[in-house]
């Protein structure tokens, strides 16, 4: 073992720790310097070279969207997007009127669940909405879908209104959709728009709008909002 006598013995101790103490915090501070950043930004769509998702050169940030980004349409690019199975974000937010997301079996995951739909402005998802989480219609603007949903959290509908035509929301397992003070969802064309399974929460001030000519199948109404043909 190791036995001091004295503060003779102890300064060359106490130095020598002081010494490893000091170039292990260094090693520390250069490991975390190198250690790759978390991404998570806010990127807007440029459609400098195409209309294909994947393209890194038409977003701002350079790249493809990941699951921590948040995505912009401004009003550059516009048009009818092309995605692929497994496209990711965090949110999407249309702030221009003219885009469509599209894609022969195509699917997009968004980590927080938010779509915002800035007043006065109609977006168009046709690919469909993935996860385990709830999709959150944010913003007072109109958002149109036209692909069956497959995720299983549910739908927030907060603000707005939400078009659905010949395509189920909700999900195969129980889920809600609910329906806000203020906003509406409104099926627009074929029948059985809402998941059988589903239940549909109209709160107060809420509006459900279905086509006269739907029939539609719910696993509960609940709520003190209004319904109508």
């Amino acid at each position: 073992g190791v036995v001091f006598h004295g503060q003779t013995a102890m300064k060359p101790f106490l130095s020598n720790l002081k010494g490893r103490a000091f170039a292990l915090h260094t090693a520390v501070m250069i490991a975390l310097m190198v250690l790759p950043q978390a991404r998570g930004a806010i990127t807007t769509w440029t459609g400098a070279t195409d209309l294909l998702w994947a393209t890194g050169t038409n977003w701002s940030l350079g790249t493809e969207p990941v699951d921590t980004d948040d995505v912009v349409f401004a009003g550059a690019g516009v048009g009818a997007i092309t995605l692929v199975a497994g496209d990711l974000a965090s949110s999407l937010q249309f702030s221009a009127n003219g885009y469509s997301l599209t894609g022969t079996g195509a699917t997009l995951a968004l980590t927080s669940g938010n779509i915002t739909v800035d007043p006065g402005i109609s977006a168009t998802i046709g690919v469909a909405l993935a996860g385990t989480g709830a999709v959150n219609k944010l913003g007072d603007g109109t958002l149109v879908i036209n692909t069956t949903a497959t995720n299983t959290g549910g739908w927030n509908i907060q603000a707005g209104e939400v078009q659905i035509g010949n395509v189920n929301i909700g999900s195969a397992t129980a889920s809600t959709i609910t329906i806000a003070s203020g906003a509406t969802l409104r099926t627009t064309t074929g029948t059985n728009a809402i998941s059988d399974t589903s239940t549909l929460q109209i709160d107060a001030g809420g509006l459900f709008l279905f086509n006269q000519n739907n029939t539609e199948t719910v696993r509960s109404l609940e709520g003190a909002g209004l319904f109508d043909r």
